[in-house]
């Protein structure tokens, strides 16, 4: 038959995944919590110097590390629990994808473009049919090639974005 290594399709490029960024009106909020955390995580630091140089010094020590990140970036994993909570709901809101779907989308957008392309040229024999018939033969024919050109658009529309999904566009 054949040999199991050898094939002949090489897997589907996928797009590299971008990575978490909050929508805009939730930038405030993921912002906010950095801070919080950045300053509690300097707290804890200033907290282990104490307890190293004995619980020596003034009561209220100066912060070595810690400092607040850069307003606009979060450059750690944000372990607050209700960040987490966060976002494993909008994990969950995330569109569940099945793994062979997209060909069924490309498939079923193929057959659209082949049905628009059929009510094109229908609708192209209809008017030079019904020329002399007057405003109702080409008004009949112009109704039919745009339902055609609308099909074609849903069906390149529709492929596209399945190739899209599966990271081959």
């Amino acid at each position: 038959m054949g040999d199991p290594k050898d094939t002949r399709f090489d897997p589907p490029r996928r797009r590299e995944s971008r990575a978490f960024e909050p929508p805009p009106w939730e930038k405030e909020a993921f912002e906010r919590l950095g801070a919080q955390r950045a300053e509690r995580l300097g707290k804890t630091a200033d907290v282990d110097q104490e307890r190293q140089a004995g619980g020596e010094g003034d009561s209220t020590p100066e912060r070595t590390s810690g400092a607040a990140q850069p307003s606009g970036e979060v450059s750690e994993r944000l372990e607050d629990p209700a960040i987490e909570e966060m976002l494993s709901r909008l994990k969950d809101e995330e569109p569940k994808t099945v793994a062979g779907a997209w060909k069924a989308g490309v498939m079923a957008g193929a057959f659209l473009v082949v049905l628009g392309l059929v009510f094109i040229v229908w609708a192209s024999v209809a008017l030079a049919a019904t020329l002399r018939a007057g405003p109702a033969g080409w008004m009949g024919s112009g109704i039919v090639s745009l339902m055609g050109i609308g099909l074609v658009a849903l069906g390149v529309w529709l492929g596209g974005r399945s190739l899209r999904n599966q990271g081959v566009l």
